[in-house]
């Protein structure tokens, strides 16, 4: 809003628009009617935007007295009138912004052509209050691949009308991102269906909800032959021991499913095992594995180990913030060194090692050719006289 304030007091239209017009991306926080009176003066002049960001916290759904509300509603007009003079944005992102209906149908109206470029739309911690089928219908554009509703809570007919749009054959969505949305076990149904039939989603995050009891349904998507997910974040899910089995299924029947993130959920040395006699298959195709605050200690490094000798298509092993020390380290870095694995990334943060087990992570990195990255923060050694030679 500075540069917005300055260009507004310079009283000056001819420099304004060529100061405007020479931004391909704006990003503005506007919480009172005088940060919306200047934006809109500066952007209903911008006509090369290619990304906005913006945030309005309450301002866009205060009770205001009538004469505020409409000035304002003008204001909106205004800025939203970007979108129809810059006709190549391709990405939106809105954060912390509650709408009322009138203030989001100004937005639709701006955005709902289907020839509108838009291929980015993220709305973090956004909210509507009314009708949000208007939102639902925006988000139907044939040129949207990446959608982020993280922090917006989802209610179950929000779900609803998300598939129904995930499931119309002109959808083109291949990210999508339903981090702390406030989804609930029932919802995985709706996403294992969702898993089923859409053509085109490739990366699916569901952090940080409770999908424990619903694992079952999702896992029943990702292990259908139509399934073509390549990416999937369940970390913070509150997975705990029963879930393991149908992850192991998953992990035996996808074949396309190649990243894996379960990170703080209660995986155990129990669950780890489960998982690693699937990891070990030859078939397997998972690349990367993420299991970092999984409360897996010594005991689970033995499967890992088996997995990195037996797996040579596990590229990148994040098991941060474990309880490993340095005997699990020990059986970790023996099995880097033989001739199958191939990993490249292994983050070892806050793993409780200490300095014995410099030796065994030098000797590691040296005899394994492929791996470039070795992440060891927050560990109670100094890693200043390990020797670890430059890779080519």
């Amino acid at each position: 809003m500075k540069l917005f304030y300055c260009l507004f007091e310079m009283e000056d239209d001819a420099f304004l628009v060529k100061a405007v017009n020479c931004m391909q991306q704006i990003n503005f926080v506007a919480n009172y009617y005088s940060d919306f009176f200047v934006a809109a003066y500066c952007l209903k002049r911008c006509s090369t935007l290619k990304k906005l960001s913006f945030s309005t916290q309450n301002a866009l759904n205060e009770e205001l007295e009538q004469q505020y509300r409409e000035r304002l509603l003008i204001c909106w007009n205004d800025i939203c009138s970007v979108f129809v003079r810059s006709k190549n944005i391709q990405t939106l992102q809105i954060k912390d912004t509650n709408f009322s209906e009138p203030t989001f149908r100004v937005l639709y109206e701006s955005l709902k052509y289907p020839s509108f470029p838009l291929s980015k739309l993220v709305a973090n911690n956004v909210h509507f209050f009314g009708d949000n089928h208007m939102f639902f219908e925006l988000i139907q554009n044939h040129n949207l691949q990446y959608l982020d509703l993280s922090c917006s809570s989802l209610s179950p007919n929000g779900v609803k009308l998300l598939f129904d749009v995930l499931n119309q054959a002109e959808c083109n969505i291949e990210k999508l991102m339903v981090a702390h949305c406030k989804l609930s076990p029932d919802d995985c149904k709706i996403f294992g269906s969702i898993l089923m039939s859409s053509k085109t989603l490739k990366i699916l995050n569901l952090a940080s909800n409770n999908l424990n009891q619903g694992i079952s349904s999702l896992c029943e998507g990702l292990c259908h032959p139509n399934c073509v997910l390549e990416y999937l974040v369940l970390a913070n899910c509150s997975l705990s021991e029963q879930c393991w089995d149908y992850l192991s299924d998953v992990l035996r029947k996808n074949k396309t499913l190649n990243h894996l993130d379960i990170s703080c959920n209660d995986l155990k040395d129990k669950g780890i095992k489960i998982l690693c006699k699937a990891l070990t298959l030859p078939d397997c195709f998972m690349k990367s594995l993420c299991l970092k605050h999984c409360q897996i200690t010594t005991r689970g490094c033995q499967d890992l180990a088996e997995v990195l000798r037996n797996n040579q298509n596990l590229k990148h092993l994040h098991v941060s913030n474990n309880k490993l020390k340095d005997a699990g380290v020990k059986l970790l870095c023996d099995a880097i060194k033989h001739p199958n694995c191939h990993l490249v990334d292994l983050g070892l943060e806050a793993c409780e090692i200490t300095g014995a087990s410099s030796e065994n992570l030098s000797f590691a990195f040296i005899q394994c050719k492929t791996l470039k990255r070795l992440t060891l923060k927050g560990n109670a050694f100094e890693i200043s006289g390990m020797v670890f030679p430059p890779k080519f």
